[in-house]
């Protein structure tokens, strides 16, 4: 028999893991599982929390490839401030929260030429487009939508701030990844 091995990582399953455990094709998958990875010992103790089974939880820090990773950019060569942010709009990434401290401060922002670039899969969103458009400024957000490996190394090398947002993880990928 060929072993059955999930990858469970980040805040998506972190923080619905209350709401996965109740799910019926969910309790069918994990009676099956042999074993799970995860990213954060928090992961783990959450999921031997709502499976306390004998699968086998092993819980391994991702490394990077700093070469891969790192930066020419210098920040004090321009005229603009870039903003970057990866990130969804459910409350665990704190999207919400970064647009609403953005349109706080917006026109402090502008007169420092500060843009945000505002990437991930909701950034293409309804209600996105709406917030975007009720901004006094809305060319100084830039919509990314959601990108591929190589695009967001292009943008942690283009931009001078990386926002995280987030309330609920640790060690957030994109952090590892700036």
């Amino acid at each position: 028999k060929v072993p059955h091995i999930a990858q469970a990582i980040g805040s998506d399953v972190n923080s619905d893991m209350k709401f996965l455990s109740q799910k019926q094709q969910f309790k069918v998958w994990m009676k099956n599982m042999d074993g799970i990875i995860t990213n954060s010992f928090d992961l783990e103790k959450k999921i031997r929390h709502f499976y306390p089974s004998n699968i086998y939880i092993k819980t391994i820090y991702r490394g990077i490839h700093i070469d891969y990773q790192s930066s020419k950019h210098r920040f004090f060569d321009k005229n603009t401030c870039d903003f970057l942010y990866l990130g969804g709009l459910m409350n665990v990434k704190g999207g919400i929260t970064l647009m609403n401290a953005w349109e706080k401060a917006e026109r402090e922002l502008a007169n420092l030429n500060a843009f945000l670039y505002f990437g991930g899969p909701d950034s293409k969103s309804e209600l996105f487009n709406r917030w975007k458009k009720k901004l006094q400024f809305p060319d100084m957000v830039k919509n990314l939508g959601k990108l591929q490996p190589e695009e967001v190394k292009k943008y942690l090398n283009k931009v001078d701030i990386v926002v995280i947002p987030s309330m609920e993880e640790g060690l957030p990928n994109l952090l590892l990844e700036s």
